[in-house]
């Protein structure tokens, strides 16, 4: 472990944004302990980097997939994303913002089911697209059952009327039926949800 004078000698001679993560580091060490508040800061640096690189593979597979939303947009007037494993919601975001360079808006022109097993994915999930004003129905189920335990709808989605729109479009297609959990936490999908699920292919994210 450095020694005071060591450290001294550090500050004196850092950059600027190095003496502000020091300064950050300090403050809070001082409840926790300056080793673990560093270890921390490492893990998490560390996390935040490898992530980048399933970001770009997020943003490739999402322009492979967005030559087919233009299209669909075009002939009804929105496209509709099922994300059958969502996480947190990284593909999700990167559809979006593909459709957002190319000069879409993805707040009005398209629609996301995204379904998983982990509640803690849903809520990250629903807080993402409820950041970004997607409109989107969050699933806390299991895609590959057909289960639907709660379903969480975002305020874009209600804002937007998007249940009548869905409805519309549920009516030019038939809907599987769901299988409900044996239990006090099993809620019924609405037609529009079910719609979605229709068009399920595995655990592959899916436009429509």
């Amino acid at each position: 472990m450095a020694t005071k004078a060591q450290q001294q000698r550090f500050l004196n001679t850092a950059q600027e944004h190095q003496r502000v993560v020091v300064k950050h580091i300090q403050s809070v060490s001082r409840r926790h302990g300056i080793e673990r508040v560093f270890s921390d800061f490492v893990e998490i640096s560390a996390i935040t980097l490898a992530r980048l690189d399933q970001t770009q593979f997020d943003l490739l597979m999402a322009k492979i997939m967005m030559t087919d939303a233009k299209p669909l947009i075009e002939k009804r007037g929105f496209v509709r994303l099922l994300e059958p494993t969502s996480g947190a919601g990284g593909m999700v975001i990167a559809v979006a913002q593909i459709l957002a360079e190319e000069g879409v808006n993805y707040q009005q022109c398209m629609h996301v089911t995204a379904i998983d097993i982990d509640q803690r994915c849903v809520h990250m999930t629903y807080i993402q697209c409820a950041l970004l004003h997607i409109p989107a129905a969050v699933i806390h189920g299991n895609s590959l059952a057909d289960e639907v335990r709660s379903i969480w709808y975002t305020p874009a989605h209600m804002l937007g009327g998007w249940g009548a729109k869905l409805r519309a479009d549920h009516a030019q297609s038939p809907a599987r039926v769901l299988t409900q959990p044996s239990d006090s936490k099993a809620v019924s999908a609405s037609d529009e949800v079910a719609a979605a699920l229709t068009q399920q292919g595995g655990s592959q994210m899916t436009l429509f």
